[in-house]
């Protein structure tokens, strides 16, 4: 509608106003607005409004305070409780551009007056403003508000009061500690309690969402006035509890570690087992909620990290999330646990079945590599957690308890032969696991040893990258996968080939110089040679392919020349009659009673395949130059030649000319079909010119075939040796239908004569007046009637002759058919 097409051009303008600067905003986009806000329609002033909101922070705090704040104080006093709604919801926007002092003098007043108005729909828009006001104004003027908030809370309108309970917690945020009251707070951790008729439930969200806010601005001395709030909430709903267990560490963190050892503990771990989407949400910042727990807790919280190591493939995000947050939870520990637990948990993770999860485990070993190798860090013994990290392990790993032994045995092995913590020994634990990454026999642990040493470069120490990774990893050139070789060029073209510190390693000269060499693909190439040099050798492997495949067709040209060449060197004569020989015996092997076996037969080639040979010899100092084409062209041709040899030379030079086209055969066909000594022809099958429909049946045969019917007449049985039905006496048939007819011509007489003896009647009772008409109408109807008497009379004549026809033709078919079995006979 229009309301849609206006809004629509004040966004278009307020983009516009954006690319133009303040003198052109002026004199081209706030007179337009302007204009609008003192229109005397109220659409225009509703639709100026938003606009004079979002001008505000492009023209300036003085634009503001002149010419904007004015409007807004004659717009909160329109007749139109529409016009001083949507007021009172673009005051924030301006007060923002004014500042406390001119916020406070200007604007302030205007407000407060529109917070009493009649009009619900206006309190309503104030307390959607109600943050925004508050917070452009000074702290000491802020206590003003909090007299009108509590009447809000406490409006008449059902919509006021829900407004005002979603919009608390940001208020309270917004002020001081101090101007919090007892009695003012209860109104926001009373929200649990609201029934119904009170507020909506969506209120309950509202306070879980605002929970954290409200504890930073009261501070953990409050803690007391809203623990009883969070545990309810913890329990409400599940939009409360998911809301809660993703700010659970913001509340920790304001807590610190007596208060959230005391009262948060309970909550987190009912949310690490809740649902999944409420067990993501506290997961996804485990590392803060561990960072504000002592190192006892610390330690026991281990096996929370191996249980969710160990989580099924339905939950695999849960792994992603905790090989994300490793990198933080290492500088939790001392080296001992990092040692025995940590690394582990890893390299565990490193060789998870999910992609993401184990790129994601790689990230951390540089840290733990640094950790281990760094003389401030505390080395002192911690706590002695021999047990609860047997237990956890145990519990952490599900379906794995082989692994779980062994990884706990390199660590007994370690903490024993690393008391001393030298470099040797601390690395140990992780070169180790690094070097059975290398030995993998699948090619996905190589591409995983090579995204380790991608992590670890320019994250440790050259020379303990160069010990650890470098002599290894140059090992790879030579992988049989392409893609441990093309990710190995990555790398060295990302880290090692332009570094000065590389430039005289014979080892690694020698790796590039074998992927520069790679026939494989030329992906790996590109990343050591130019475009000009990759060009030249694609174009050099072009080359050598067309020549193999040249030199391929050449050899089996050779071949098929050899065996057709003893076939190709009679005379045309000769080859026409090694080619009719052949078709000889090819028919042998063919069905014998297919029409089109001599005309379309493919057998008479072989005198074109020497012709096709010869050309092939003549050509073979040529075959080099070219690139296929020719002998493409050329067995083009040998086809159609051969084509061409098959309807010369085949057997329409020895037909009759006269029959060509038509059905009949020839007196030679005729003498070959019906000559039984002839075995030649019985071997070559059916010569024809065109499909015969009917053929000349010996005599013999016809004898044997009437002998056969004879018998199966005498003893009454048809094909199969099946019993013949008794045919019907066609003679008692005519005589019915004769009947018939004649019954339907007496009906038809009887009819007349009634009709007649009606018309004479009528007549007879005519007046006497008309006596010469009816006369006249009488002689007409009387000569009408003898007119029908005749047509039926004739109609009788030929019902009659038809009824002779038909009779006639059931002797003359009798007759036919005694005919017939006399020729027979």
């Amino acid at each position: 509608d229009a309301m849609e097409v206006r809004q629509g051009a004040g966004s278009s303008l307020i983009i516009i106003a954006e690319l133009l600067n303040k003198e052109e905003v002026y004199e081209h986009i706030l007179k337009i607005v302007l204009h609008m806000a003192h229109d005397d329609s109220d659409d225009q002033k509703i639709t100026a409004l938003p606009l004079l909101g979002d001008l505000a922070p492009i023209v300036g705090s003085a634009v503001c305070k002149n010419y904007l704040s004015a409007d807004l104080h004659a717009l909160s006093q329109d007749n139109s409780f529409r016009v001083r709604k949507a007021t009172v919801q673009y005051f924030g926007p301006i007060c923002e551009q004014l500042g406390n002092v001119d916020a406070e003098e200007c604007l302030l007043p205007i407000f407060l007056s529109l917070c009493n108005d009649s009009i619900w729909s206006v309190r309503k828009g104030c307390v959607e403003s109600f943050v925004d006001v508050s917070s452009s104004i000074s702290s000491e003027s802020r206590v003003k508000l909090i007299p009108i908030m509590e009447n809000f809370l406490n409006d008449s309108s059902r919509w006021v009061r829900n407004t005002a309970y979603e919009i608390l917690g940001p208020f309270i945020s917004s002020l001081d500690s101090s101007q919090i009251t007892s009695d003012f707070l209860k109104y926001f951790t009373s929200i649990p309690h609201l029934s119904s008729a009170e507020a909506d439930a969506d209120c309950t969200n509202h306070c879980a969402f605002n929970f954290p806010a409200v504890v930073l601005t009261v501070g953990k001395e409050r803690w007391n006035e809203l623990n009883d709030t969070y545990n309810i909430l913890c329990r409400k709903t599940f939009k409360s509890r998911k809301t809660l267990a993703c700010s659970i560490h913001e509340i920790a963190s304001v807590l610190g570690k007596e208060l959230t050892e005391k009262y948060l503990l309970n909550s987190i771990e009912f949310f690490l087992k809740d649902i999944d989407d409420i067990r993501q949400g506290i997961i996804k910042n485990l590392w803060k909620i561990l960072k504000v727990f002592n190192e006892k807790l610390r330690i026991e919280y281990i096996s929370i990290l191996w249980e969710l190591a160990s989580e099924s493939d339905v939950n695999w995000r849960f792994r992603l999330l905790l090989s994300q947050q490793l990198d933080e939870i290492l500088y939790l520990y001392g080296k001992k646990i990092i040692k025995q637990q940590i690394i582990p948990l890893i390299f565990q993770l490193c060789q998870d079945r999910m992609a993401d999860v184990r790129y994601a485990a790689v990230y951390p070993i540089a840290d733990a590599i640094n950790i281990l190798m760094d003389p401030v860090k505390d080395t002192e013994d911690k706590p002695d957690t021999n047990t609860t990290t047997t237990s956890t392990t145990g519990d952490g790993n599900d379906g794995d308890e082989e692994s779980k032994e062994k990884d706990n045995d390199d660590n007994n092995k370690n903490e024993e032969n690393n008391d001393d913590d030298t470099e040797e020994g601390n690395l140990e634990c992780i070169t180790k696991k690094i070097q059975t990454i290398y030995k993998g026999r699948t090619y996905s642990k190589r591409l995983l040893y090579i995204r380790i040493a991608d992590s670890c470069f320019n994250r440790i120490d050259t020379e303990l990258f160069n010990k650890i990774f470098l002599n290894d990893l140059l090992n790879y050139a030579n992988d049989k996968i392409f893609n441990v070789r093309f990710c190995l060029a990555r790398f060295i073209d990302k880290n090692l080939y332009e570094n000065e510190k590389y430039n005289d390693n014979q080892a690694l000269l020698k790796a590039i110089e074998i992927l520069k060499n790679d026939e494989e693909d030329v992906e790996i190439k590109r990343f050591f040679m130019t475009t000009g040099e990759i060009d030249e050798w694609v174009k050099f492997q072009k080359q050598e392919r067309h020549k193999k495949e040249s030199l391929q067709r050449q050899n089996q040209q050779q071949m098929n020349g050899g065996m057709n060449g003893g076939m190709g060197n009679d005379d045309d004569n000769k080859g026409n009659g090694q080619r009719s020989g052949h078709q000889q015996t090819k028919s042998k092997d063919s069905d014998l009673d297919s029409t089109d076996s001599s005309l379309y037969s493919s057998s008479d080639s072989d005198g074109n395949d020497d012709d096709i040979g010869d050309d092939e010899d003549g050509d073979d100092s040529d075959s080099d130059d070219d690139d296929g084409t020719t002998d493409k062209l050329k067995s083009v041709a040998a086809g159609l030649e051969s084509i061409n040899d098959n309807l010369t030379n085949n057997k329409l030079q020895d037909m009759d000319i006269k029959t060509i086209g038509t059905n009949e055969l020839s007196e030679e066909m005729l003498k070959n079909q019906t000559d039984a000594t002839n075995l030649d022809y019985m071997q070559q099958g059916l010569i024809h010119q065109d499909t015969p429909y009917k053929l000349n049946i010996p005599k013999e045969l016809a004898e044997e075939d009437e002998e056969e019917q004879k018998k199966k007449e005498a003893n009454n049985t048809g094909n199969y040796g099946l019993p013949v039905e008794p045919k019907e006496d066609d003679d008692t048939n005519e005589d019915q239908e004769q009947a018939k007819q004649s019954e339907e011509l007496e009906q038809e007489e009887q009819d007349i004569v009634m009709k007649d003896d009606e018309e004479n009647n009528n007549t007879e009772n005519t007046d006497k007046d008309n006596t010469d008409n009816t006369e006249n109408n009488t002689d007409d109807k009387e000569e009408n009637v003898s007119i029908e008497n005749m047509d039926n009379a004739d109609t009788e004549q030929e019902k009659e002759k038809e009824n002779a026809d038909s009779n006639g033709n059931v002797e003359n078919n009798e007759a036919e058919q005694a005919s017939t079995t006399e020729d027979k006979e």
